[in-house]
């Protein structure tokens, strides 16, 4: 199960988030064994983010969660795909997203550690 957090400091309309969800849905099929099916996806707008000690009025961060691994060549087309997603729905330019994916070799669902 994948986990996709979306936190931005705009303030989202319903119709754009569910744009999100929705091409996020499509997008996780890069990684190969993900799917819309298992995946969890968590929008949280209206967020104050910094950096460099300065607020930034039009970012947002990105956390992916897998369990299991991918190859680089896979994480990078599926960033490159987040970075095209967030331009579309939200007009958030490339160098106003940051995306951070971790691997997990273990993750708890269903009330089972696998």
């Amino acid at each position: 199960m994948p986990l996709i957090k979306v936190s931005t400091s705009l303030t989202l309309e319903k119709s754009q988030k569910d744009s999100i969800k929705s091409k996020l849905g499509e997008a996780i099929s890069i990684i190969p064994g993900k799917s819309e099916g298992v995946l969890m996806i968590d929008i949280s707008d209206g967020h104050t983010i910094y950096f460099h000690g300065e607020e930034l009025p039009k970012a947002a961060h990105v956390t992916v969660d897998l369990y299991g691994t991918a190859d680089f060549d896979v994480k990078a087309e599926f960033t490159e795909k987040v970075f095209e997603i967030l331009k579309e729905t939200a007009d958030l330019a490339a160098g106003e997203v940051f995306i951070r994916i971790g691997e997990y070799p273990v993750w708890g669902a269903g009330g089972k550690l696998k």
